[in-house]
C-alpha cells in the first residue's frame, strides 16, 4: 500500500513544481507587460512553494545526507510564502497597515531565527519520519504554533479583499474571473491548512504513517495544486488585471489647466443624476485649484471628496487626470499615472493646438482600459 502511496505521491509533487513554476512565469511576465511591481510579492509566494515541493519530493525520489536540509528548507518557506501574501496584499488593498505589515515581518523574522536553530537542531522546526526507507516531512509543534495562525490570517484577508473585489467589479468577464480566483485561493489556503490538522493527529497522536501520507501529501497536496491551478485559469481565462483593484471606480475625467473637460469615463454605471453631481461636483472642486496647481502645487495628490476620494496625476502637457473612487489604492495610482503617460504621448498634438473640438479625445477609451488593466 505504501508503495502505491508513494507513487501517487511523486507524481502529484511532480505536477505541483509545474503549476507553481508555471504561475510564477505567468506572474512576472505579467507584471513586465503591466508593470505591475506587486504581482512580484505574489509571484514570491508561487516560486517559494515550488520550492517547498521540491524540498519536499527529493528526500523520496532521491534520498541522502542532504535529507535533514530539505526539511528545513521545507517548513522554512511557509515563512516566506505567507508574509509575501500578506505584503501583497497590503499593496493591492492600497493601505500600509501596521497589523498586516507587523505580522508579515514578524513572520519573516520568526523564519530567521527557525532558520538559525534549524541548522544545529532540525526537530525544532522540522518533524522527519522514515517510511520504507524514504523521508517524509512535518511541522514540528513549534513551527505548527507559529504558522499556523499565519496561514489562517492570511486566508481571512484574502477572502476580504476578494470579497470587496466581487462587489467592486467592473464588468461580467471581471466577475467571472474573480469568482474562479476565489474558489481556488479558498481550496489552495484554507483547504490546504484545515486538511493538515487530521493529518497532523495521524501521526504526533496515534503513529499512523499511511494517514499521514494521505493527508499530508496526498490530499493537502491536492487541494494546494487544484486550487492554484484553478487560480492560473482563472488568472489566463481573462486577459485583464483589474481584480488588482478592490475599491469602488466611478469615473475619470481629464480636464485642461484653463478647466475645459476634455474627455470622461464612467467604470461602473449607477444613478445618472448622482454620477453627473459628482462629475460636476469633481470639476468645480479642481477647477479651483488649476490655477495654482500646474508648476506649482504639483504635490497634491488627492483630495476627500464626500464619500470618495479623487486621485489627481498632473502632466506638464497642460492637463489633469482625475480618477474617482471609493478610496484610492497603490495600484490605482500606477493605472492613472500609466493613463495619464499614454493619454498625453498619444494626443500630444492635439493638446498643443486645442481648437474647441474635443471629440477627438473620445477614443482615450482603450488607452483607459489597457492602463487600468481592462483589457
Amino acid at each position: 500500500m505504501t508503495d502505491f502511496l508513494y507513487i501517487v505521491t511523486v507524481g502529484l509533487k511532480f505536477t505541483e513544481i509545474v503549476v507553481f513554476a508555471g504561475l510564477s512565469l505567468i506572474l512576472l511576465v505579467k507584471a513586465i507587460q503591466f508593470r505591475a511591481l506587486n504581482l512580484i510579492a505574489l509571484m514570491m509566494t508561487t516560486l517559494v512553494t515550488a520550492f517547498q515541493t521540491v524540498a519536499s519530493v527529493l528526500p523520496l525520489t532521491s534520498p541522502s545526507d542532504s535529507d535533514q536540509f530539505y526539511g528545513l528548507i521545507f517548513t522554512l518557506s511557509i515563512g516566506i510564502l505567507f508574509p509575501s501574501l500578506l505584503v501583497f496584499i497590503d499593496y493591492y488593498d492600497g493601505e500600509l497597515t501596521l497589523k498586516r505589515s507587523g505580522i508579515a515581518l514578524s513572520g519573516f523574522a520568526v523564519t530567521v531565527i527557525f532558520f538559525v536553530f534549524g541548522r544545529t537542531d532540525p526537530s525544532f522546526i522540522t518533524v522527519t519520519y522514515v517510511i520504507d526507507g524514504r523521508s517524509y516531512f512535518s511541522w514540528s509543534e513549534t513551527a505548527t504554533l507559529v504558522y499556523f495562525p499565519l496561514m489562517m490570517y492570511a486566508a481571512y484577508v484574502t477572502y476580504d479583499i476578494v470579497k470587496r473585489s466581487m462587489e467592486n467589479t467592473y464588468n461580467d468577464q471581471q466577475r467571472r474571473q474573480l469568482g474562479i480566483m476565489r474558489t481556488g485561493f479558498y481550496l489552495a489556503i484554507v483547504g490546504t491548512a484545515l486538511v493538515g490538522i487530521p493529518g497532523s493527529i495521524a501521526i504526533i497522536g496515534f503513529g499512523n504513517e499511511l494517514w499521514f501520507i494521505i493527508f499530508i501529501y496526498i490530499i493537502q497536496g491536492g487541494f494546494l495544486t487544484v486550487g492554484m491551478a484553478i487560480v492560473t485559469y482563472g488568472y489566463l481565462s481573462v486577459d485583464q488585471i483589474a481584480f488588482l483593484q478592490p475599491q469602488a471606480l466611478r469615473a475619470l475625467l481629464v480636464i485642461e489647466k484653463n478647466g475645459l473637460p476634455l474627455y470622461d469615463y464612467t467604470f461602473k454605471e449607477g444613478n445618472a443624476d448622482s454620477d453627473a453631481a459628482l462629475i460636476s461636483g469633481a470639476l468645480t472642486a479642481i477647477s479651483a485649484l488649476l490655477g495654482e496647481a500646474f508648476g506649482v502645487s504639483t504635490n497634491i495628490k488627492s483630495i476627500n471628496f464626500a464619500d470618495t476620494e479623487l486621485l489627481l496625476e498632473f502632466d506638464d502637457r497642460g492637463f489633469v487626470v482625475v480618477v474617482i473612487a471609493a478610496k484610492v489604492t497603490n495600484y490605482l495610482r500606477e493605472s492613472a499615472g500609466k493613463f495619464t503617460k499614454a493619454f498625453g504621448d498619444t494626443f500630444e498634438d492635439d493638446l498643443n493646438g486645442l481648437t474647441g473640438d474635443f471629440t477627438v479625445f473620445s477614443n482615450a477609451e482603450p488607452i483607459l482600459l489597457q492602463s487600468f488593466g481592462f483589457a
